[in-house]
């Protein structure tokens, strides 16, 4: 039934992209990744800062290994969708200590962006739960579990998943938020193979910007 209203709703964006235009904002490309800078991570665009003490980025040889474990864990179907999608990653760390990492991606949604924003992009995640279980089935991850929640950053909440499964021995736990910023469509992504409350412990790293372009 929800695979059923996620093709629903795709044709109704389909069909409601002819008849509705706006214009579209506008944002500064070159702002879209940020800047850290005295151990702080800050995004104007994303409207969001996250405290790196502790955590660093990956050098040569571990984006290399994580690369080629993505080959391994991945059908070639869900690579190339991946590699078709358009997304830019801005940020992707790690803890020092293991403990967990951090990916942020935007995808230019283009004039696709003021539709998803006047439908909701709370309902429509909602109503791809299971349109996105399926999609992750195409990789090495078994016993899926994925819910719609919302998050929150000093009140400000996000809609996104909880996610939980495990992956070539691992269980793994994953947090996702994702909201619009103009025409852009941003996911963070949290994910730790300790217990889940290290994802809460993650997500208090993250504040919200005053002057923000959001």
């Amino acid at each position: 039934m929800r695979k059923i209203l996620c093709v629903c709703l795709a044709l109704v964006l389909c069909l409601f992209a002819t008849g509705y235009a706006e214009e579209e904002a506008t944002i500064d490309v070159q702002k879209l990744f940020g800047k850290t800078e005295n151990g702080v991570y800050e995004n104007e665009i994303l409207g969001l800062g996250f405290n790196m003490d502790g955590w660093c980025g990956y050098n040569d040889k571990e984006a290399a290994a994580i690369e080629q474990f993505g080959k391994v864990a991945a059908s070639e179907e869900f690579m190339k969708e991946l590699r078709e999608s358009g997304a830019v990653t801005v940020l992707e760390v790690k803890a020092e200590d293991g403990s967990g990492n951090i990916n942020i991606n935007v995808n230019d949604l283009g004039s696709t962006a003021s539709i998803v924003e006047k439908i909701g992009l709370k309902t429509f995640l909602e109503m791809s739960v299971d349109t996105y279980k399926e999609f992750y089935s195409q990789t090495a991850m078994k016993n899926i579990e994925i819910e719609y929640v919302t998050t929150s950053i000093e009140g400000e909440e996000y809609a996104g998943y909880r996610i939980s499964c495990d992956l070539m021995g691992i269980h793994m736990y994953m947090r996702q938020m994702l909201f619009l910023r103009g025409t852009y469509v941003v996911t963070i992504s949290m994910t730790t193979s300790k217990e889940e409350a290290m994802l809460d412990e993650i997500l208090g790293r993250f504040y919200l910007l005053k002057d923000s372009e959001e």
